[in-house]
């Protein structure tokens, strides 16, 4: 991938042509054999026409028109230390010229790993989208690029994925019973949808690292999806290679599902207006619900020190008053208002007829 020649200064008629090759396997081929050829199992190397003897320690090749010492065998460096001459300069230029390519790459490269196609079965798109990150740089935790040229390249394709916010964020998206009526077939299926970074636009389509620490996390992950929430399959690894570079994006933890909820709750209910029997809503059932609120609730900081406690004070990361948070027993959803009184007893059923005066047993 060329970088646009206008911006470049060339000397002796030699244009700084440079490029990278990835590994590509098509998605639609793959086979359990393939594992082998993943880029796990890659080594990327340097070359100048022809491969040098040096390791790029990414999981890509590195080619370009470099300027090579006397031996040609690795790159010119300036002699003079901390005064890098016209050649040295050449070189770090070429090397960021490579980074931009490099992120480029790895946007157009998806559907080389990912079909676009809709996949009959969930893990086999996780399983796609996780070889697609593979070709990402990575130097931190067992990964490392002991060489500091081709570190600064890795770090500057984070850098400039973030200039460009690039779309590089995937969600599994289940397709909807209509999208899926004309299929003989009563498996779900499932399409990947592309995120930027950053989503300032459209805040409610913001795509969030999700990394269930818990069982019951995990269980969560469905809920959230389906009250809107988009949650990518990148690895945390990514977002912590992000945060090296000083770029905080969104995980999804208590603050931000609360803060989500907020300003999107409307949603939830398919006419958007409470109350809203529960079963109607995008929680489903009155599981989800006590799954999503107890994720929310924590320990009030005022009673800490009885986290051990069973009676531990909890409450939601922000008072809860105006939206869609209490559920009476009669299965529907409420507005949580500040001067709203509602018995929390477990004899609601002895009062059929004021079961919406109670709290949900549950």
């Amino acid at each position: 991938i060329d970088c646009d020649e206008s911006t470049w200064m060339f000397a002796s008629r030699v244009k700084p042509k440079h490029g990278i090759a990835a590994p590509l396997i098509s998605s639609g081929s793959r086979k359990a054999s393939d594992k082998d050829r993943e880029p796990s199992g890659f080594r990327g190397r340097v070359f100048c026409f022809l491969p040098l003897p040096r390791n790029s320690y990414l999981p890509v090749h590195v080619n370009g028109n470099f300027i090579l010492d006397a031996s040609r065998r690795d790159l010119w460096h300036s002699t003079i230390k901390d005064k890098p001459d016209d050649r040295t300069w050449w070189n770090e230029e070429l090397m960021e010229a490579i980074a931009s390519s490099y992120a480029d790459f790895l946007v157009k490269c998806q559907s080389s790993y990912v079909s676009t196609s809709m996949y009959q079965s969930r893990s086999k798109m996780w399983d796609d989208i996780q070889h697609y990150y593979k070709v990402f740089p990575r130097w931190l935790g067992k990964d490392s690029i002991p060489d500091s040229e081709l570190l600064r390249v890795a770090r500057m394709v984070y850098q400039k994925l973030h200039t460009q916010n690039a779309v590089v964020l995937a969600v599994i998206k289940k397709l909807p019973a209509a999208t899926r009526s004309h299929s003989t077939s009563s498996k779900h299926k499932f399409q990947i949808e592309w995120h930027p970074l950053v989503n300032k636009e459209e805040p409610s389509k913001q795509a969030y690292f999700w990394h269930p620490a818990t069982q019951q996390e995990n269980a969560l992950a469905p809920v959230l999806e389906n009250i809107g929430m988009h949650l990518a399959a990148a690895p945390m690894n990514l977002h912590h290679h992000f945060l090296y570079e000083k770029v905080e994006l969104v995980v999804a933890l208590q603050d931000s599902v609360y803060k989500y909820y907020t300003m999107f709750y409307q949603q939830v209910a398919p006419t958007g207006h409470f109350p809203c029997h529960i079963s109607d809503t995008a929680f489903q059932s009155v599981k989800n619900f006590k799954l999503f609120t107890n994720y929310l609730l924590r320990i009030s900081t005022g009673n800490r020190l009885q986290s051990q406690s069973q009676h531990s004070l909890k409450e939601f990361p922000e008072p809860p008053f105006n939206l869609p948070l209490l559920l009476t027993a009669d299965g529907q959803l409420r507005i949580f208002t500040k001067n709203g009184k509602v018995i929390n007893s477990h004899f609601s059923l002895l009062f059929p007829e004021s079961a919406d005066k109670f709290l949900h047993p549950e």
